[in-house]
């Protein structure tokens, strides 16, 4: 899994640092986040090339907002598209 920490979170409202963001130029993050399958629940994600960060708004009931950044960067096809893009 790729990893990554939470920085910030109240309900509705996640901003976490993936520090391997940090080494994307501005060009490959853009290609990575058009690729990238966002589920359902995110309302908004912006990212920020500079910090590593994203920042997720998101419905909060009756969700595990953890659960699904866990999944999302766990699939392989992210990983393979970060490995790639390096």
């Amino acid at each position: 899994m790729i990893e990554y920490s939470i920085v910030n979170h109240t309900p509705g409202h996640m901003r976490i640092n993936v520090p391997i963001i940090k080494k994307l130029t501005l060009k490959k993050l853009k290609a990575l986040y058009g690729k990238i399958l966002w589920p359902d629940c995110f309302k908004d994600v912006s990212v920020n090339p500079l910090t590593g960060n994203i920042r997720i708004k998101y419905e909060p009931k009756d969700m595990d907002i953890k659960g699904e950044i866990d999944n999302l960067l766990a699939n392989t096809p992210v990983k393979e598209l970060l490995i790639g893009l390096l």
